[in-house]
């Protein structure tokens, strides 16, 4: 049966001390040592919103005040001049686009700054190590062949394109800079 109580972190049923074990307890009965506040928070239902108080079930801030915040983080972002040709993330759409003609191909009129974009870079492939080897070779031994072959590997990763794009905190905007 669902348990619709709701327990905050602050309540005393939301995690014991016990002694039998020496340490905190939460009420899912997951043991925490003498961390307190992570028995607590795993014990409670429920949060207060850190900015407003509003009553969550467990989420640090409540929906408004997150997309208050999260806009307050994009507007603080140093901006940046879109070329017409750099791939772009929409904070407010959570999708990639490479071109203004594919914004307005949904067919709804959107406005630039609406989709909350900031600029992408393209994440490189991570270099291996003979480290990795470590396990499967003798002890205080160096294998040149291996060597010259990690560094042949590493030095054609880095010609090959990943095609994998992240988003940077840094917003595009149309353009001259503010």
């Amino acid at each position: 049966m669902k348990d619709d109580k709701v327990i905050f972190e602050d309540s005393p049923e939301a995690a014991t001390y016990r002694n039998d074990v020496s340490g905190w307890v939460s009420r899912g009965g997951n043991f925490y040592g003498e961390n307190e506040m992570m028995a607590r928070l795993d014990g409670a239902t429920h949060q207060k919103c850190y900015d407003c108080e509003n009553v969550l079930a467990k989420y640090t801030r409540c929906a408004k005040c997150d997309q208050e915040r999260q806009d307050s983080i994009f507007r603080r972002m140093p901006e940046r001049a879109w070329n017409g040709e750099d791939l772009l993330f929409s904070r407010a759409e959570e999708r990639y686009y490479h071109e203004w003609e594919g914004i307005n191909s949904d067919g709804e009129k959107v406005s630039f700054e609406s989709m909350k974009f900031v600029f992408c870079n393209e994440i490189e492939w991570p270099e291996i190590y003979e480290d990795y080897f470590l396990d499967e070779m003798p002890d205080d031994s160096e294998n040149a062949e291996l060597s010259r072959l990690v560094d042949d590997f590493n030095y054609g990763l880095r010609k090959i394109k990943t095609n994998c794009f992240l988003p940077v905190g840094i917003r595009a905007v149309l353009g001259e800079t503010v």
